[in-house]
């Protein structure tokens, strides 16, 4: 496996912080992007996009939240699958992972809001009906989670899954009118979060074609060149996205990058010893970008697979 070589998904579930979308906006998110042929698998859908965030219902199980956000669990879930329901489950369930990342750099730009879930304002402002008519894959996601964590001292219980779903206490409105008036900006990151569950993006069919995309994102408005290195690789990553270019963005370490790059623009400081820039495909072999500098070039595992 190339050194660079990631899941686009891998690095936003690991930082997924203490916010996420609310369950209506997942509902509205995978509805876009997942496409069921059934009303059985559109409830299985439904249930799938807030299914991740079930643990939150309780004080008794709040603590393994996040391990029901993991890559490694997804990856087990969607290998489990068996049937059209549990696909359109796992589906749904990817999709509500990818998008608590951009939901995370939405709350970023937000203040004010306090202790009140930020997640819930924005659901009351989508103006989409939250649909309770849902089906859970509970034996799917506990086979999953005993993949994924053997040691565990811990089981989930289907019943459970169950019971805190079921009860609706999830759709309960927890906003604050006076917090939901001076929201805005939102729709742009429901709109990446949208446009990142499409599903694979195509790659580029040469160098060429990779530096005029560069070039032209470093000369609109749209060009990041702020504090945050992090903040700079996604913001290319979503900008060739709107173009349907696959940009992934991935973590460098420094000594790499001093190999790699002749146009540094790596933090000053000597004791961050990581830095975030992206990735692209062209043809079989990989390309790193510095969207600081537009510098592009190829990794040195250079083909993939190799």
């Amino acid at each position: 496996m190339p050194l660079f070589k990631k899941l686009i998904l891998a690095l936003p579930i690991m930082a997924i912080l203490s916010t996420a979308w609310g369950p209506v906006t997942h509902q509205y998110i995978a509805e876009q992007t997942v496409w069921t042929s059934s009303d059985y698998e559109a409830r299985a859908m439904y249930g799938g996009a807030i299914a991740p965030d079930w643990c939150l219902l309780s004080p008794d199980t709040s603590q393994y939240h996040l391990k029901f956000h993991s890559t490694e669990y997804l990856e087990n879930l969607e290998y489990l699958v068996g049937d059209p329901l549990e696909k359109a489950f796992a589906q749904a369930y990817r999709t509500h992972l990818i998008s608590d990342h951009y939901e995370e750099q939405y709350g970023e730009q937000v203040s004010g809001i306090g202790e009140v879930p930020l997640e819930f304002q924005v659901d009351k402002l989508l103006n989409y009906e939250g649909k309770t008519d849902i089906y859970l894959c509970t034996d799917l996601m506990v086979l999953a989670y005993k993949l994924t964590y053997p040691d565990s001292d811990w089981w989930p219980k289907p019943e459970q899954i169950e019971l805190l779903y079921l009860s609706n206490e999830i759709y309960k409105d927890t906003y604050l009118p006076e917090v939901v008036s001076s929201l805005s900006g939102y729709e742009e990151y429901i709109s990446r979060s949208i446009i990142a569950n499409y599903g694979p993006l195509p790659d580029f069919e040469s160098v060429e074609q990779l530096k005029d995309l560069v070039d032209q994102y470093r000369g609109t408005e749209d060009y990041y060149h702020g504090p945050g290195c992090i903040y700079n690789a996604q913001y290319f990553s979503w900008y060739a996205g709107q173009y349907g270019f696959s940009v992934s963005w991935v973590k460098i370490e420094k000594t790499e990058y001093n190999k790699l790059f002749s146009k540094i623009e790596f933090p000053k400081d000597e004791h961050i010893p990581n830095h975030y820039i992206c990735l692209a495909l062209v043809g079989k072999y990989e390309y790193l970008i510095e969207p600081q500098t537009g510098e592009i070039v190829p990794t040195r595992d250079w083909a993939v697979g190799k």
